[in-house]
């Protein structure tokens, strides 16, 4: 995490998708724990497991703009609605839960809601 967290400075301000946020920011806020305590802070003070967060952690997490759940899109778009639970179920990524595999997958989902959708756009981002 260290070797990636001043490029996460790029996310300011920016539109942000994110597939399952509990699962996916609870990560983040833990490697950024893990960043902060092991260069900043006494070991004492915030020990690993204890539920407390490094500051920066939460002042990072809290400062991000999470716009969307993809998950939730792409559930409707799939179209499993659940009986019990009154809503569309949750359709697992299949991104090999590796950070690369799972980026990767959600940007095939999104292309495939919204190509589903009637909506074009070109890999360049133009």
């Amino acid at each position: 995490m260290s070797n990636i967290t001043g490029k996460l400075q790029a996310l300011a301000g920016r539109r942000i998708v994110i597939y399952n946020r509990d699962c996916d920011t609870g990560r983040l806020r833990w490697e950024l724990h893990l960043h902060h305590t092991r260069a900043t802070v006494d070991l004492t003070k915030y020990r690993l497991w204890s539920g407390e967060q490094h500051p920066a952690a939460d002042a990072w997490l809290d400062a991000q703009q999470w716009d969307e759940y993809a998950t939730e899109q792409y559930a409707v778009f799939y179209g499993a609605w659940h009986l019990y639970w009154g809503t569309y179920t949750w359709q697992p990524l299949g991104g090999g839960h590796r950070a690369l595999g799972d980026c990767q997958t959600v940007i095939t989902r999104l292309e495939e809601t919204a190509k589903g959708r009637g909506f074009e756009f070109s890999k360049g981002g133009s």
